[in-house]
């Protein structure tokens, strides 16, 4: 038996129906879909959110949906170390990053201006 059309089904006897030919979408592509309209949708909403700590949670949300990618693409060393790097430790470190640098701005004197430079003329 011998493929025939473009697809490869059927045989050299019989032609191939037009549903035959057609692809069949697997749970896997469907799943790999949302997971990257995930993926994008958070680094979307880092990019344009006003508030720094959404953002930074938007990119551990992100940084969790490439760790599922990875997992569902039967790479799991990489899915572990995104998820327990990526998601975790930066996510962490971002947020202590921005409360810290909110408390020093807070505990600035409330006149003091910031230092302008003397070669503006």
């Amino acid at each position: 038996m011998l493929p025939c059309g473009p697809c490869g089904a059927g045989s050299a006897t019989v032609a191939a129906t037009p549903s035959a030919c057609q692809k069949v979408v697997t749970v896997l592509e469907i799943y790999l879909v949302v997971m990257i309209l995930v993926l994008v949708g958070c680094a979307v909403a880092a990019l344009l959110s006003k508030s720094l700590i959404r953002s930074a949670a938007a990119l551990g949300l992100g940084s969790v949906a490439l760790a599922m990618l990875y997992f569902a693409l039967d790479a799991p060393y990489a899915a572990g170390f995104e998820l327990s790097v990526g998601a975790g430790l930066m996510s962490v470190l971002f947020i202590v990053a921005i409360s810290l640098t909110r408390s020093l701005e807070e505990s600035a004197p409330k006149g003091s201006a910031p230092k302008e430079s003397a070669d503006e003329n």
